[in-house]
């Protein structure tokens, strides 16, 4: 739940990772601050910019662990293609064979991607875009960036060692990493003119002034005709090497040293695509684009293939070598044409009707998909309202849902209970459980019971640890002793169980754990929850909504309905990104919801949408249906065309 009261909570967690003197520091910064008004002695000063200073060149700790994230996550990536690779050479005639290979693949591309998303946004979010504030202390100073060949240097400010680098590739999501030194040689993308940038890993600083480089293309590496696919495997450096000689013998012929790292120069012919080898590379990462669905990855030996036709859809295409670290070549795109339909035919017949799969309370196989909107802590004076907008609406923990059912709105309770900085273990599974039953018999018209909120976000208050695997099996362990304390008391008739799947961070590693460790635990709910907001790094992307997670989690649980129980669009415009969204007009948020809800009920697997939130908020957490005063937005119109 995003209230006021949690994201100071997240807040004050956050201040509590950084180091003693940066807590200090940052005390006696406020401190002279305030006190400069009331003409405090001069004296006090001096210590107060010495402070700052030791913080300054801190690394924040956000910064260091999006950035350790990226590069462990495009390890990976070269790590699942090589074995796809591996795999394919070793069962040349059994396509289904590498199946979970490919499964790793693609979820190791959408992983990095996340990763990436992440750090871009850690990386705009904490720097200084002009005006003086730079003036409080040198380390927020920007760098001087130089151009030399292919090289790109600048000075040392003010001790700092650590600085943040972005890549501008056109047509690209600006890439950004952290680099040690002052100098960098970043892969080239030949053929393209790229933009640079760098400023210290310190909150707040400034950007150098942009340099650009024009990589030429590689002579004599255009793309060529397919060639033969190798099956062998083979090792792919990542580093020139040299053939050694015996002492005193003649010294080898030197070897033009080829960037495995490099952009492939990717063309397209007709419906096929080619790109230039890159030294002696032989396996390549490809991404393929088709609109309104999740990236996919799949792994290319040689420098052709002619993918599969989409009938009527242009689908972007990228490619970039399967060594860690490389850059994506840019995209090209094929529009396939329309498939003709066939002539009618006679159905073939049918095979006897066998039992009916079983399936859960709430399942879109059974019921129409819920729409809703989120309320939070709001009162049931303004259950009309919501009425209007919504047949469903989540509430935390409410004492009584009389005052809704009677305007006609059914409720999620999300029982978000109090979080522990010790875990989802600290708590009292049965006296939680009796919480719960409590709440049915008092509320038996309650439409669905959420299992605490976001349990695996430490931002959250669930404790540093709150995605590791430990609370993930503690949180196992509590939706058991839920399911038993609701059979022994209600038999079958107790409203749907949902389990949060992505812990509240995103991505579905947190539910990946819970199962690991609890393979039955599926056994002990009846849905699972994702909070499938689209993120602050990519504008496309972000209006869409983290489809990729949803769509993961199917296909991780396929007979579990998926419960949507957040995801919005703010619309603070000129206000800065929320943690977790790009800020959005009116007629914006209006569409993305729309277009959000309507690509949901198109699946056969997603049982609830609900819209956070009801209203705005916080300086820029407007993602309200309707503003802090009460005024519709176009979005409760467009909500309200689902009811």
């Amino acid at each position: 739940m995003k209230t006021s009261q949690l994201r100071c909570t997240r807040a004050l967690k956050l201040l509590t990772t950084l180091s003693s003197a940066a807590i200090l520091a940052f005390l006696t910064f406020g401190a002279a601050s305030g006190a400069a008004s009331q003409s405090q002695s001069h004296a006090t000063r001096p210590t107060t910019r010495r402070f700052l200073a030791v913080a300054s060149r801190a690394v924040p700790r956000p910064l260091t662990v999006a950035s350790q994230r990226s590069r462990r996550a495009d390890r990976n990536l070269v790590a699942k293609a090589k074995a796809l690779r591996k795999c394919l050479a070793a069962h040349p005639a059994k396509h289904g064979a590498c199946q979970a290979a490919r499964g790793a693949l693609q979820y190791a591309g959408s992983q990095l991607k996340r990763a990436e998303d992440e750090l871009a946004s850690v990386a705009r979010a904490d720097a200084y875009r002009g005006g003086g504030y730079s003036s409080r202390s040198s380390a927020l100073q920007a760098p001087k960036l130089s151009v030399s060949s292919e090289k790109l240097s600048w000075n040392q400010v003010d001790q700092v060692n650590t600085y943040v680098f972005v890549r501008k590739v056109p047509g690209q999501p600006d890439q950004y990493s952290t680099v040690s030194g002052t100098s960098t040689t970043p892969p080239p993308v030949p053929g393209v003119t790229v933009k640079y940038s760098v400023r210290t890993a310190v909150n707040g600083s400034s950007w150098a002034s942009e340099q650009s480089i024009s990589y030429p293309d590689p002579a004599g590496t255009s793309p060529t005709a397919p060639e033969t696919i190798p099956t062998a495997p083979e090792t792919i450096p990542t580093a020139p090497e040299t053939t050694p000689t015996a002492p005193g013998g003649p010294e080898p012929p030197p070897s033009e040293t080829v960037d495995t790292q490099a952009a492939p120069k990717l063309a397209v012919s007709g419906l096929t695509l080619s790109w230039s080898p890159v030294g002696n590379v032989s396996t390549y990462v490809l991404a393929i684009v088709v609109p309104g669905q999740a990236t996919k990855y799949t792994e290319v030996s040689g420098t052709s293939i002619t993918p599969s036709a989409v009938p009527g859809v242009t689908v972007s295409y990228s490619v970039r070598t399967a060594v860690d670290g490389s850059a994506w070549a840019p995209e090209v795109s094929i529009s396939f044409p329309a498939k003709s339909l066939p002539p009618a035919t006679t159905p073939p017949p049918q095979p006897a009707p066998s039992e009916p799969e079983k399936t859960q309370p709430g399942s879109p196989l059974t019921s129409p998909m819920w729409v809703g909107v989120d309320a939070g802590g709001w009162p049931s004076s303004f259950a009309s309202d919501v009425a209007g907008a919504a047949s469903y609406v989540r509430l935390e923990s409410p004492s009584s849902i009389a005052g809704w059912t009677a305007a006609g709105v059914k409720v999620i309770d999300d029982m978000a209970g109090q979080s522990n900085s010790g875990g989802v273990s600290a708590l009292n599974a049965t006296e939680w459980a009796a919480k719960a039953v409590a709440a049915v018999k008092a509320n038996p018209e309650i439409a669905a019971i959420e299992v605490l909120n976001e349990p695996g976000n430490q931002w959250m208050g669930w404790g540093s640890n709150a995605g590791d695997a430990a609370n993930a099996a503690a949180y196992d362990h509590l939706l058991k002793v839920v399911h038993e304390a609701m059979v022994a008391n209600f038999g079958t008739h107790y409203p749907p169980l949902l389990a949060s799947y992505d812990g509240g961070e995103g991505p579905t590693t947190w539910g990946e754990e819970m199962w690991a460790a609890e393979p039955n635990v599926g056994s002990y709910i009846n849905g699972i929850t994702l909070h499938s907001y689209g993120g602050a790094s990519n504008r496309t992307n972000s209006a869409l909504g983290s489809r990729d997670h949803i769509e993961e989690a199917h296909a991780q649980h396929p007979n579990i309905p998926i419960y949507v129980t957040e995801v919005g669009w703010p619309t603070a415009v000129g206000q800065p990104a929320t943690g977790d969204s790009l800020q959005w007009t009116e007629a914006e948020q209006a569409s993305n919801i729309t277009n959000f809800i309507t690509w949901a009920k198109s699946t056969d697997y997603i049982a609830d949408v609900t819209i956070f939130n009801y209203r705005d908020y916080g300086t820029n957490d407007y993602y309200g249906i309707e503003t802090a005063s009460g005024a519709h937005k176009l979005s409760y119109a467009a909500l309200a065309a689902f009811k």
